[in-house]
């Protein structure tokens, strides 16, 4: 039993000596962070987007809206004139209830 202790002891104490030593090599030193240049701006996503005026990059910025839905919505909008009520955007081939409850807040026809 005592022979066990002083294994244990002296893992203990070799553990601790281990711990000191990184510390006072390694832990002295500070690191030096410096943040990444910017290559590219971001232009954030206006708050709401009006679909009887945008186009169709603007369109692309709407959650499930790539670049055929966008050409969409702009055909219909030609053919059919401006949105009414942004409901209406469902009547575009491709935009069904899912997509429309993804980006209805993000839209208005004001």
């Amino acid at each position: 039993m005592k022979k066990e202790r002083w294994k244990v002891t002296a893992a203990v104490i070799c553990i601790l000596v281990c711990g000191i030593w990184y510390s006072r090599i390694y832990g002295t030193e500070q690191m030096q962070y410096q943040a990444a240049p910017v290559t590219e701006t971001v232009e954030p996503m206006p708050a709401v987007i009006n679909i009887n005026t945008a186009d169709q990059e603007e369109l692309m910025l709407l959650d499930g809206i790539g670049e055929k839905l966008a050409e969409r919505i702009l055909e219909y909008r030609t053919e059919n004139g401006a949105f009414q009520t942004i409901e209406e955007i469902q009547n575009v081939k491709g935009i069904g209830e899912k997509t429309f409850a993804d980006i209805a807040a993000d839209i208005t026809v004001e």
